[in-house]
């Protein structure tokens, strides 16, 4: 198969019963997917076992899966919702403060992706980033780079949590706009980095 296929190509072949497709969408995102949990799941045996489970639901909710948005933002989507499942499960406590839709866990999805592909990634270097106001900016980076709740942003910025979350959806919209009326491709093929990624244990399941 050939690597340079594009995201929804694989997917089409892969809910066609292409089983060659999951292991190239594995060896593109898998280790994005992994340095996502590391930074939710200290305890590595813990990590592995929810990184199973993020590919399993992947695998089951195949057919699901909507070619506008890039791939590796759906699997960012899946690894949080698998992540939260297994804190419920072990009754721990979830984060404090929830992204309110689909649309803000997405858009942030997709910084996240952006920052996990270059070690020296900047919030700085995203299209549209001057065309927001410096609250913003810095809600952009304790949210996205530093991983805060709405909480702890709203205590270290000194705004109510309502007007930060408020702030950072409005902050979303601009840059993805931005993105939209320069890039043309809206599910371009993200290289997946050097790093240390468990293998699947129990294959896919059927």
């Amino acid at each position: 198969m050939d690597e340079t296929q594009s995201d929804a190509d694989l997917m089409k072949r892969y809910r066609a019963g292409d089983e060659t497709a999951f292991a190239f969408i594995y060896e593109r995102y898998g280790a994005q997917v992994y340095a996502y949990l590391r930074k939710k799941i200290e305890r590595p045996e813990e990590r592995d076992e929810v990184f199973q489970g993020v590919f399993y639901k992947f695998h089951r909710s195949r057919d699901q899966y909507d070619a506008k948005y890039p791939l590796l933002q759906w699997l960012y989507v899946i690894s949080r919702s698998v992540w939260l499942d297994d804190l419920k499960k072990k009754n721990r406590a979830l984060p404090t403060v929830e992204l309110s839709s689909i649309h803000e866990v997405t858009e942030s999805a997709t910084l996240h992706a952006q920052a996990e592909q270059a070690k020296d990634f900047k919030p700085q270097s995203l299209t549209g980033w001057e065309h927001l106001g410096e609250k913003q900016r810095e809600i952009i980076e304790l949210k996205i780079m530093d991983e805060l709740t709405y909480q702890e942003i709203a205590q270290r910025v000194q705004e109510s949590e309502a007007n930060v979350r408020q702030l950072f959806s409005r902050a979303l919209r601009k840059l993805k706009a931005s993105a939209k009326k320069t890039t043309p491709d809206p599910s371009p093929i993200l290289s997946t980095p050097a790093a240390s990624t468990p293998t699947l244990s129990k294959g896919v399941k059927k």
